[in-house]
């Protein structure tokens, strides 16, 4: 009886961290900050391809993160913040800034990384409303475009001339914040547990197994519908679709052991 009590008692302290965890999140994606002049350079170099992003950004009231959309295989990511250098938090391709402690509305942001030579499309993803955004690739314009909408895409190849831009409801900027959930809910629970036991095993409700199938069935569709759109490279598709469906096919596992 004490035990189901506990139980119950962390499974309400779960639900209510999911909670307070999605309101903030939403809170940040749907916020007012705006980005102003974001001018994106790609130089190619022998070992693959420079990238510098500048930008400066209008923070909206009470926002306390900054998110910032990099694509895959990107290396070397660098973040400054008003001259500083920020350290980050990484959900698949989005990077997340703390800017709890900035005492302005206005931030300057360069961001730089290097992309492998095998990279054929320069890709970007919109997570706030931008008045302006300009890529240039070895000095030449690839692509200008003014009042892009929060969950634009724009992808340039680096091989042709070919420049894409699509407007997408932010289905992917969803099953980020769902696995952001989940992760920060392992860590409650390793945090929890971790004095209890040498290596603490992670319990996982079927209510939980459950959404993580729901989230990866959707992001496998999300990803199959981009790959026949040509919005994401083959490579990336390939490496996308395998992880999604090694865990997929894990998830169901455990969902089969919870019938037993």
């Amino acid at each position: 009886m004490k035990d189901d009590e506990e139980n119950m008692r962390h499974r309400w302290l779960y639900v209510a961290a999911a909670m307070l965890i999605l309101y903030s999140v939403l809170s940040a994606t749907a916020g007012a900050s705006t980005i102003k002049d974001h001018n994106i350079k790609v130089t190619s170099k022998d070992t693959g391809f420079s990238t510098t992003e500048s930008f400066s950004v209008t923070i909206g009231e009470n926002e306390t993160i900054l998110q910032l959309w990099i694509q895959d295989d990107a290396s070397n990511v660098s973040i400054t913040l008003n001259g500083e250098q920020v350290i980050v938090s990484r959900v698949d391709n989005t990077y997340i800034c703390n800017i709890s402690s900035l005492n302005t509305t206005q931030a300057n942001i360069t961001v730089t990384y290097r992309l492998p030579k095998s990279t054929e499309m320069f890709e970007k993803q919109i997570l706030y409303n931008t008045d302006s955004l300009t890529i240039t690739y070895n000095e030449q314009k690839l692509f200008s475009g003014k009042n892009l909408k929060k969950g634009t895409q724009v992808s340039a190849s680096l091989t042709k001339q070919v420049v894409k831009q699509v407007e997408t409801t932010g289905g992917y900027l969803i099953y980020l914040v769902a696995v952001l959930v989940l992760i920060i809910l392992t860590l409650i629970y390793y945090a929890v547990k971790g004095k209890e036991a040498a290596k603490p095993q992670v319990y996982e409700s079927k209510e939980i197994l459950s959404t993580k199938k729901e989230i990866l069935m959707n992001a496998l569709k999300d990803i199959e519908k981009k790959h026949r759109a040509k919005e994401i490279s083959d490579e990336s598709y390939s490496r996308l679709k395998e992880e999604y469906k090694r865990d997929a096919v894990e998830v169901m596992r455990k969902l089969e052991k919870e019938k037993d």
